[in-house]
């Protein structure tokens, strides 16, 4: 692992897709650099389940499915085998996740002759939540509201990207904002035991990117906080 080369500010200067993002967007400058020049982007969605799951996206249009924050722990499936046909084939390939999702991916093909044409995104990551954690927080609020939740937003930017609020849309057209799931996760009981032994929390690095909030930026760098969200 190596320690950053450069560090840097940034935001997305279309607004609507700045707002569209969970900080200030750095994810969605790196991949779809990567879609316009014909490679395939692997990252974190959501299921018709709510669950998060990986995908494997080829182009610009797909990638609105894959951004935004997902604090429980992700299923991989098919990743490891669909990247692998892609390097064969000759694709030029980003993979983003947590440190240790990284990690795992660039030990698994360490020895691909065509690792040259696998990148990845590492982010800063907090630590993970169980599913069962999370599954549960979403069937209490579906026995409270009496409606199967439609979409479960981690996190949204209405109040601002320094609020963290939780945005519930239900089948029965009900909108609810609220930040149980967030106060529990920040108070790390529901995350992974591995997450409090993390070797992948330091400066070292594992990922060709690293990107997360820039938390603090309104200290260095007052005139670029406008409370839509920065990243590093």
């Amino acid at each position: 692992m190596l320690s950053p080369k450069k560090v840097i500010c940034c935001k997305l200067k279309n607004n609507e897709k700045l707002m569209a993002s969970q900080s200030g967007g750095a994810f969605t400058a790196i991949a779809t650099e990567f879609l316009e020049r014909g490679g395939v982007v692997y990252g974190c969605g959501m299921n018709d389940l709510n669950q998060a799951i990986y995908k494997r996206i080829d182009c610009i249009e797909q990638l609105e499915g894959i951004k935004g924050s997902k604090y429980v722990q992700a299923k991989l499936g098919n990743t490891y085998t669909d990247i692998e046909e892609d390097l064969k084939s000759g694709r030029v390939v980003l993979f983003s996740g947590t440190p240790c999702y990284v990690m795992a991916v660039k030990k698994y093909f360490a020895a691909n002759r065509f690792l040259n044409n696998l990148y990845t995104v590492d982010l800063i990551c907090h630590g993970v939540p169980s599913p069962k954690v999370y599954n549960s927080y979403l069937n209490y609020l579906e026995r409270k509201m009496k409606s199967k939740i439609k979409a479960f937003i981690f996190r949204d930017k209405m109040g601002g990207w320094h609020k963290h609020v939780e945005k519930v849309i239900y089948e029965n057209g009900k909108v609810e904002y609220r930040d149980g799931y967030t106060q529990l996760f920040y108070t790390n009981l529901p995350l992974r035991r591995s997450c409090g032994e993390c070797p992948f929390s330091t400066i070292k690095r594992c990922g060709d990117f690293t990107v997360g909030d820039y938390w603090g930026v309104q200290d260095v760098l007052p005139e670029f906080d406008d409370n839509k969200g920065v990243s590093l």
